[in-house]
């Protein structure tokens, strides 16, 4: 299993839908995501989660570390954001449940200067990259 610790915590539904949430808006969102995890991930398990994604079915689980909880269909619906930059990274092939098995995000209290989000993914079953 591969972890990622990113610093921060994806946006509440709650809090997107009172701003003037738009196309442009998410865009640059995910943009942060896409840059954070790459920049958190280790070269090596970057190359090993894009070979694996491509031919395996991926298992990811997020933990969100923060100070206020988000009530359960918010918590499951902040993680929109962080599997998008996933796929854009090549770290899912899709978000479809054919590729992924998305589990149910976890959330930890802690003070609002320790907040952070950790991923973990790991390919559902072993197959030897490369094969069909």
């Amino acid at each position: 299993m591969i972890r990622i610790d990113v610093p921060g915590i994806p946006p509440s539904p709650n809090v997107t839908r009172r701003r003037a949430f738009s196309y442009f808006v998410y865009r640059d969102l995910r943009k942060r995501w896409v840059r954070d995890i790459f920049a958190k991930t280790d070269p090596r398990d970057r190359r090993l989660l894009i070979e694996a994604a491509q031919v395996q079915k991926m298992r990811v689980r997020l933990t969100i570390f923060h100070s206020r909880d988000f009530d359960e269909d918010n918590l499951q619906a902040c993680q929109k954001p962080v599997l998008d930059a996933m796929r854009e990274l090549g770290y899912l092939k899709d978000d479809s449940r054919k590729w992924l098995q998305l589990e149910r995000a976890l959330q930890v209290r802690c003070t609002r200067a320790e907040a952070h989000t950790l991923i973990e993914i790991e390919p559902l079953f072993e197959r030897p990259i490369g094969a069909t």
